[in-house]
Formats: structure tokens, C-alpha cells, sequence
């Protein structure tokens, strides 16, 4: 600021005060002019937007009045955030939607930030985030085929931001069924060894969970019945039948399936001694 009289004389010595609009503003004033008539101080602020200032000198306001427009600063890793939901999702369904918001230190919003996203594990089909509104704010979608925990990061114009939210991805109902371990040769009346086990899977091949049913296919001249636990559920996408046993020999061949509402699975014939 320059004090001078009508004449455009300097003053020396006068006292000048500065204001400013708005809010978060910190100004240190200029105190009293020089031998020059000028006198400086400082203006900084942390909200964004235009600010007006103001100066009176020995108490009388000048007419100028600038604008002062403070943007945002850079990015900061702990003011921005990174979220996703839902969550959990379904393996192959319906996405996630991630939410990137761009912050500087004050928590301003940042404008037209680019984002990139990175996601742990196999599977994932995640789209583009377009830069971020006048909010701060940008958007992007994952999913993926391979159930699990898929962990999600986020760079704002290269600076990695603190939050990684973790998305579990559940499997989807189950579409195959099978036999991981299947019958040998047998005796009648005893415990089929080793124990038959059924892989239950989505159809991605991620392990799941429902209730198998085993039943017997009997061959021509046998009479055999499955004894044992006919109904088992799945545990981490493994059913195991630890007791079944057929009470009567067949040479031709016995015939387990294994099934689940519509899905079905049969293993070749097994012999039953006698």
C-alpha cells in the first residue's frame, strides 16, 4: 500500500490496517509506512475462492480493493479418501463402486486430480476413473471372478493416499460338481476307504458352499444299498462322505452320484467284495 495526500505527496509514518473476505484468513499487517509512503503486509488463507481486500491508512478506507483467488493445494494423502460399496460383492455380479476424493492439507476439494486405482488379486475388471469434479470427487467400478479379499489403492496426481478399503468378493452359487476322491475296490458291509470327497465350485471355480446328496446306481444282477451320512454339506467347497458303505458284493461295478439341486456328478463302477 502507498499512502500519499490530495497533491500525490508520500505520507510518512501512517498506520495501515488490512482486512479481508471471507473465512481461514491469516494476515500480517504492514504496520506503518515509510519514507516512500508504502507500507507491506501479507495475506494467505486456506479457503479456496476469491477474497477481497481492504486497507485503511490513518483510518480512511481506499478505494482499491483487489481479489485474491486461492486454489487448492497440493494433494493430501491423509485429508483424501478412498471407499467402496457395497461390500461384500459377488463373484461375477453386480460392482462395487469406489468413491476417490481429492483433498489438499486444509481439506479443500481438488478439482480435475487424475486418479489411478490398483487391485490386489486375480480376476479383477476395474473401469477408468474420470479426473475428479468440482468436488473432488471421481468414481470407478470393480468386480471380479476370484473370491477373496481384493484390496484397493488410489494415487492422486502420483501421491498415494492412506486409505485401502478391502472388498471381499464371496462365491457365487454353485455350477460344478466334483469327485476329488473316488472309491477303489471295497469289501461289503465296510467303510469305503479313502473317504469320498466332492468339490463343490461357482462357476468361476472358486470353492462354495450347499448340501450334497450321494446315492447308489446299482448294476444288473446287484442289490447292494448305500448305507452311511447320504447328506453332507459343503466346508470350504469340499464335501467329505467319511462312512458310507454297500452292503452286498458286485463284480460289474457300483455307481456313486452326487448331487446338488440340479447340478449331478457320477464316477465309474467300483467293486464291492464279498
Amino acid at each position: 500500500m502507498t499512502a500519499r495526500d490530495v497533491a500525490g505527496n508520500p505520507i510518512q509514518s501512517a498506520s495501515v490496517v488490512l482486512a479481508a473476505s471471507g473465512s481461514n484468513n491469516t494476515i500480517v499487517q504492514p504496520g506503518a509506512t515509510n519514507g516512500s509512503g508504502v507500507a507491506t503486509g501479507t495475506f494467505s488463507s486456506t479457503s479456496v475462492g476469491s477474497h477481497t481486500i481492504t486497507a485503511k491508512i490513518n483510518g480512511v478506507e481506499l478505494t482499491d480493493k483487489p481479489g485474491i483467488t486461492v486454489v487448492a493445494g497440493p494433494v493430501s494423502e491423509s485429508q483424501s479418501s478412498l471407499s467402496a460399496a457395497p461390500n461384500p460383492i459377488t463373484a461375477g455380479g453386480a460392482p462395487s463402486t469406489v468413491t476417490v476424493t481429492a483433498r489438499d492439507a486444509a481439506g479443500n476439494p481438488i478439482s480435475g486430480a487424475t486418479v489411478s486405482l490398483f487391485v490386489s488379486g486375480g480376476g479383477n475388471s476395474v473401469s477408468a476413473p474420470a479426473p475428479t469434479n468440482t468436488n473432488g470427487v471421481t468414481t470407478a467400478t470393480f468386480t471380479s471372478t476370484e473370491a477373496g479379499g481384493h484390496g484397493i489403492t488410489a494415487t492422486i496426481n502420483g501421491v498415494s493416499i492412506n486409505d485401502n478399503p478391502t472388498v471381499t468378493v464371496l462365491a457365487g452359487p454353485a455350477a460344478t460338481l466334483t469327485f476329488t476322491k473316488q472309491p477303489t475296490t471295497t469289501q461289503a458291509g465296510q467303510p469305503i476307504t479313502p473317504a469320498v470327497v466332492v468339490a463343490v465350485q461357482d462357476q468361476f471355480g472358486n470353492p462354495t458352499s450347499g448340501t450334497v446328496q450321494m446315492s447308489l446306481v446299482v448294476p444288473i444282477l446287484a442289490s447292494g444299498t448305500l448305507s452311511g451320512t447320504l447328506s453332507v454339506a459343503a466346508v470350504g467347497g469340499s464335501a467329505t462322505f467319511s462312512d458310507l458303505s454297500v452292503d452286498s458284493p458286485a463284480f460289474l461295478g457300483y455307481m456313486l452320484t452326487a448331487a446338488l439341486g440340479d447340478l449331478s456328478s457320477t464316477i465309474d463302477g467300483f467293486l464291492v467284495t464279498p
